[in-house]
């Protein structure tokens, strides 16, 4: 699974080290910042998770930073920080950040924390759409695969198939980033797939859904 990560941190060394680690695991830094300002351009690219040093320019930015996702973005963050002391420990959680990594670290440790978030980011995930006159909320995990048909999207789930005005893209912004198009017409949950072939993609269940030229440097 690739991630889109924004690193916030004002040592260089760090950000990095950060930047190394979570390239060598395949995911995408989007940038590297250093206040809330600068953050808010990468922030608006969607990221699908950001770590936040709190002390920086020696201001605890990073509690800045995270006020910002909290008002106006539905993003997982966490702390990366040198203090460990109650009263930060306190101010942090506060914050409700996704977790808490404490400086010096090494890259399992960013490995596990990154793992952990993105697991419980998705877990908790609720994906919600208008069905005819009800309004449902779906766990992501339930979802094998959204294919678009006009101005329409069927949403194929383990209890049936369910269908919203919406685009392919519109409805893309409410999934998590489990969710890959391997087709201009198809979303596909990544964490259902149980083998991919030349033009198509086997799921869980027996599912199928098609594969395209264009998307199959993705899935191998």
């Amino acid at each position: 699974m690739n991630y889109k990560v924004l690193i916030a941190e004002d040592d260089v060394l760090i950000a990095e080290s950060l930047k190394d680690c979570f390239e060598e695991l395949g995911h995408t830094v989007l940038g590297i910042v250093t206040d809330k300002y600068e953050a808010k351009k990468y922030l608006d690219l969607q990221p699908d998770i950001c770590f936040l040093d709190i002390q920086m320019h020696g201001v605890k930015e990073g509690f800045n930073i995270a006020e910002l996702i909290n008002e106006k973005y539905n993003i997982p963050f966490m702390f990366i920080t040198s203090y460990a002391d109650p009263d930060t420990v306190k101010q942090a959680s506060l914050h409700k950040p996704s977790g808490y990594l404490v400086k010096p670290f090494d890259d399992n440790d960013v490995f596990a924390a990154l793992e952990i978030a993105m697991a419980n980011q998705i877990s908790n995930h609720k994906v919600e759409l208008k069905d005819g006159f009800s309004r449902i909320k779906l766990n992501p995990l339930d979802i094998y695969f959204v294919k678009s048909d006009d101005n329409y999207v069927e949403v194929h789930t383990k209890e049936g198939r369910k269908v919203e005005r919406s685009t392919l893209d519109q409805f893309l912004e409410k999934l998590p980033p489990i969710f890959q198009r391997c087709h201009r017409s198809y979303l596909v949950n990544t964490e259902l797939i149980k083998r991919v072939n030349s033009n198509e993609i086997l799921l869980q269940d027996g599912i199928k859904v098609p594969l395209s030229k264009s998307y199959k440097e993705k899935f191998r």
